[in-house]
This record gives structure tokens, sequence and C-alpha cells, in this order.
């Protein structure tokens, strides 16, 4: 909230996420309906079960942006906000203009002694660059952020201010996407093993 002016509050709503994200998918109909924070979704986004949505012009919020840590546990928190949407309210996520949209952060940033600051949204961007700058690495002051709490309130307001750097869109491409969430959160745990075997750091995505 620190981070978003006056003005803006008229145009962004904030809701803290706290526990764990039910696994729709592995839930009964009972467990999804007495879910606090599906219901507050619900009643926050103006959100209908089983309606099919060709826009958003029945909602009281035009998208979602999801804000979560830039480390592996914020990335599982994005997935089940991703398979809770694909399985609840599937043509949201196929509409044209992108309804969930990734906020990008900082995992890591360097300042140098010139004062010079550069930043990381994965460690796997980080090492590339400290392998590329060896030499020079131990000039760079190096800033782990915990999660989006370490981010000062002159950080916070320098993402929203910079918004369209910050955010990246998710874009339904077809019949794989949503079988590919099926894979990564249903009951099929063969597939699940075959699909981690086959994960490759390299060809991974990268949050930018």
């Amino acid at each position: 909230m620190s981070g978003l002016t006056s003005d803006k509050r008229d145009f962004y709503g904030v809701y803290p996420i706290t526990g764990k994200i039910l696994n729709v998918r592995k839930a009964s109909s009972a467990q999804i309906n007495r879910n606090k924070f599906i219901q507050d979704l619900k009643k926050i986004l103006k959100l209908e079960l089983q309606k099919e949505y060709t826009d958003t012009s029945s909602l009281r919020y035009g998208r979602v942006i999801l804000m979560t840590d830039q480390d592996d546990d914020g990335t599982h928190m994005s997935g089940l906000l991703i398979n809770l949407f694909s399985f609840l309210w599937p043509s949201l996520l196929k509409l044209p203009s992108s309804f969930l949209i990734d906020f990008v952060t900082p995992l890591i940033k360097v300042t140098h002694e010139t004062k010079e600051a550069k930043t990381f949204s994965s460690l796997r961007e980080f090492k590339e660059w400290k392998e590329k700058d060896k030499a020079h690495a131990t000039e760079w002051s190096v800033k782990f952020y915990k999660g989006l709490g370490s981010s000062t309130v002159e950080e916070g307001m320098l993402y929203f201010n910079q918004i369209d750097i910050h955010v990246r869109e998710f874009v339904w491409e077809g019949d794989a996407d949503g079988e590919a969430i099926n894979i990564a959160f249903g009951g099929d745990p063969e597939k699940r093993k075959e699909w981690i075997r086959k994960y490759n750091q390299v060809d991974s995505l990268v949050r930018k």
C-alpha cells in the first residue's frame, strides 16, 4: 500500500494473501465454497462461479495483478493463483486482453561504489552477470530481497511509477496451456513426474 499514491488508490485495490492458496483441482465443491480467500475474491471482483465471461464489464476490476516474492515460493504462489482462475473462471484467462498479470520486482540488487545500481529478478540472471564480471564483482554490494516487504517505501513508489516495465502479461495461447496447468496441479502424479524430469533450468522462464 505504501507504494500507491492517493490518486492511484482510486484505480488499484490491494488484497493481502495469508497462508497457502487452495489447489482447487484437488478440492471438493464444499472446500471451494467455504474457502475464505475464494469467497473474498468473488466479492472483491464480483465474480460468479460457472459464468462464461466474454469481457470484464461486469467486474469491479478489469485485471488482476499478482504480486508475489521473486523466489520459488512466490512462483509457486503465482502458479496456484493461475491454477485457481484456470479451473474456476477459464474464460477470463482466454480474453484477448490479458486478465492476469505478473508484477516483477527485484530478487537481488547490486550497487557499485560509484552508486550505479543493477537489479535482477532471478538468481540465474544474477549468477550469469557475476560470472561475466568476475574481476569487478567485489566492487558491488549485494542486497537480497527476502520478499516484497524488503522493498523500501521509495522503491515501492518507483515500482508503481514505472509499472509498465514491471508487469508481464500472461497470454493464453491454446489448449496446451490448460493441459500444462492441469499437469502441474492436477491429479496425475506420473505425468507430473515426467514433466518435472524434463525440467531444464537454462530453458526455464526468467521473470523479467
